[in-house]
């Protein structure tokens, strides 16, 4: 954990006789500061790596191509499962001084899930930790115990994140319908969380960090108290409109800040972009009739790599003073939905250089 010394010098001078001044250093942490993953990048191996490349071929969208792409005549083919490419990941991650990946979870040998294998085999694994983020849905009642076990296999590993020992989980989009429509309220899923949690205590490890990902604060911060969770964030925030980067930040904050008027600990989202238009015209089946219909609608100006630089800065500075022990930017790689930090073809890894510089500036790394 980075150690970052605040410039507050205490002096307190005594009455001693040689008149002695006593100076302390007043310690506080930086955050650990991580980015969500979610992994598409893998073309023909799957339909959803078949939809994202075509809806990114158009030239007007290249700039948004991850570093793993190859252009040809024929158009584009994104390649980013390779050891190779998660190699170069994990490097692009270590010089950021990224602590930490929060992966979204798929089922087990599936396309979606390829890149997190190749993360866990790779030699340079322990430069980067990592998290699950477990969409709410993952869950069914018929197989939710084994659906724990592949989890176990994650949060086992020795580069899994922790808070004060404690495996941190994130759980995405629980909502009160769906914990009655699928378990009958909320006793139901409750068998869930303690068949999970006697799991990984089995495995010597402590019960978990759990940080509920929700889209409205209030509700989301009422369902962490109801299952008593430790922390409240958002996968991704937006204000309903178009607008610019400036705006979309100030969107972040007020999300923060709402959270923080519920009394739970709250762990600040750092957007790096929102415009989700390459889906507006050729909408992605697993897609809400919302989404679709606003992907063309809401969207915010691209950002400069320092401006995103500023925002993670500000969230930095706001963990500090309200003792949030991660941030979680928005995200290493939702490229066609507008937001990323991973280097790209075209404009390469001027988000993480200046990403960098800011990590370094305020939390101090020795």
């Amino acid at each position: 954990m980075r150690i970052r010394y605040i410039s507050l010098l205490i002096l307190l001078t005594f009455l001693l006789p040689f008149n002695c001044v006593a100076v302390f250093a007043e310690e506080t942490t930086c955050p650990q500061i991580g980015a969500i993953r979610w992994d598409a990048w893998h073309g023909k191996m799957s339909e959803v790596g078949k939809y994202e490349e075509k809806i990114l071929s158009d030239i007007k969208w290249h700039y948004r191509l991850p570093f793993c792409t190859i252009l040809t005549d024929q158009g584009i083919s994104i390649e980013c499962a390779t050891e190779e490419a998660m190699g170069k990941e994990i490097e692009y991650a270590f010089y950021a001084n990224l602590d930490y990946w929060a992966f979204v979870v798929f089922p087990r040998n599936t396309a979606m899930s390829q890149q997190i294998r190749l993360f866990l085999m790779n030699k340079e694994r322990e430069k980067v930790k990592f998290s699950l983020i477990i969409p709410f849905k993952r869950w069914i009642p018929k197989t939710y115990q084994d659906t724990n076990s592949y989890f176990l296999e994650f949060i086992k590993q020795d580069n899994f994140l922790k808070y004060r020992n404690k495996p941190v989980i994130f759980i995405f989009k629980m909502e009160e319908e769906a914990l009655e429509e699928i378990w009958g309220g909320h006793e139901g899923f409750q068998k869930v969380l303690n068949d999970l949690e006697e799991k990984i205590i089995s495995a010597g490890l402590e019960k978990p960090y759990y940080v509920l990902m929700g889209f409205n604060p209030e509700k989301t911060a009422h369902l962490a108290r109801v299952f008593n969770f430790d922390a409240v964030t958002t996968y991704a925030v937006h204000c309903g409109r178009r607008g610019t980067y400036e705006e979309l930040r100030k969107c972040a904050y007020r999300w923060w800040e709402r959270a923080k008027k519920t009394g739970i600990t709250v762990i600040p989202i750092v957007m790096s972009g929102w415009d989700p238009r390459p889906r507006a015209n050729t909408p992605a089946p697993w897609q809400s009739e919302v989404y679709k219909r606003r992907a063309g609608e809401i969207f915010y100006t691209k950002p400069k790599p320092e401006e995103i630089a500023d925002h993670l800065r500000e969230g930095i500075r706001w963990a500090i003073k309200n003792k949030s022990p991660f941030i979680i930017i928005y995200a290493w790689n939702e490229f066609s939905e507008g937001g990323w930090i991973m280097p790209t073809l075209i404009e390469g890894d001027e988000r993480i250089k200046e990403i960098r510089k800011v990590i370094l500036e305020e939390c101090k790394i020795k």
